[in-house]
């Protein structure tokens, strides 16, 4: 399988102010530690290799073993993750306030 590897796009670099999802095209897995390029993976149906601290975590595979057959989750998960995804977004205000301690601490439980 061919290789193509990207830096995260820093100003100066030959990736700055280039989207991700021209190296998506047709590819067969992505493997990173960046969140932005999973979601951007997982979110146009390219499957993903992340770190278990990744918020794709749950919808991606996380061994190298599986680079042949990486996880693609189906609709039901990615719409459960999405929803977590989301009502796990928190404004300043509430994380001042402790909304954002008390919904995280209600999913301990």
């Amino acid at each position: 399988m061919p290789v193509k590897l990207r830096n995260k796009p820093r100003p100066g670099n030959q990736w700055w102010e280039t989207d991700i999802l021209g190296d998506l095209k047709d590819a067969h897995c992505l493997i990173t530690n960046m969140s932005m390029s999973a979601i951007d993976a997982v979110m146009n149906m390219t499957p993903a290799i992340t770190h278990s601290n990744n918020i794709c975590s749950f919808i991606t595979s996380r061994d190298l073993k599986y680079i042949n057959k990486p996880m693609r989750p189906g609709r039901k998960t990615m719409n459960e993750w999405l929803k977590m995804v989301v009502e796990n977004q928190f404004t300043i205000p509430e994380i001042e306030n402790g909304t954002a301690h008390r919904v995280l601490q209600g999913q301990l439980v």
